[in-house]
């Protein structure tokens, strides 16, 4: 094989490692080489896995974590921490000093945050109301239902966290539970703001 031959072999082998490597920096692919999404805010962070543990799955605006020890109260706080006008919460309970922290840093920031709790899970020893309270959040108790199991934050008319995993450490660290981010849904995010409103008119303001 001539000299011109394997040169021209070598130089067409080299174009393509070059466009592969170009390539690979460009999009930083995750797992099995496929391009990261451009998922908006709070879940595009997420999908980055910064802070703390990386998520489960991310796929089209919607980022997963499961517990015990996969980053929940991690995504939580990093969402928090990133809200400019509102953090709507419901909780069924709320123990986590960590998640109260980044609610009363929020409100101090201006952040419009509310908070509505279960009746019956207020007087826990090791809720973080008083916290909340002492901070100036609005908080409410919600005694319409028999338990008033909603687990969600609204933040900033766009981002939705849901799922099963409950405000507390357990959830955390012992329990087994989910943690969803929905972004970029406005029909989903619409319906949760209308039944965060209808729960809100019929809660009553927190007085321990």
């Amino acid at each position: 094989m001539s000299r011109l031959v394997l040169f021209s072999i070598a130089s067409v082998v080299l174009a393509v490692a070059a466009v592969c490597w170009i390539a690979g920096a460009r999009w930083g692919g995750g797992e099995h080489g496929r391009p990261r999404s451009n998922a908006k805010a709070q879940v595009d962070q997420a999908k980055q896995g910064s802070p703390g543990v990386p998520p489960a799955a991310a796929e089209d605006g919607i980022a997963v974590y499961f517990s015990p020890n996969g980053g929940c109260a991690d995504a939580i706080v990093h969402a928090v921490d990133g809200a400019h006008e509102c953090v709507w919460v419901q909780a069924a309970q709320f123990t986590s000093a960590p998640i109260a922290r980044a609610l009363v840093a929020a409100k101090q920031r201006g952040v419009d945050v509310r908070v509505v709790v279960d009746r019956k899970k207020e007087d826990d020893d090791h809720s973080q109301i008083d916290r909340l309270l002492a901070a100036g959040i609005p908080t409410f108790a919600d005694g319409q239902h028999h338990t008033a199991h909603n687990k969600l934050m609204l933040i900033d008319h766009h981002l939705i966290l849901t799922g099963s995993f409950n405000f507390t450490r357990d959830a955390d660290t012992e329990n087994a539970e989910n943690l969803l981010l929905i972004d970029g849904k406005p029909k989903l995010l619409d319906a949760y703001e209308r039944n965060f409103k209808e729960h809100l008119g019929h809660s009553k303001p927190f007085d321990k």
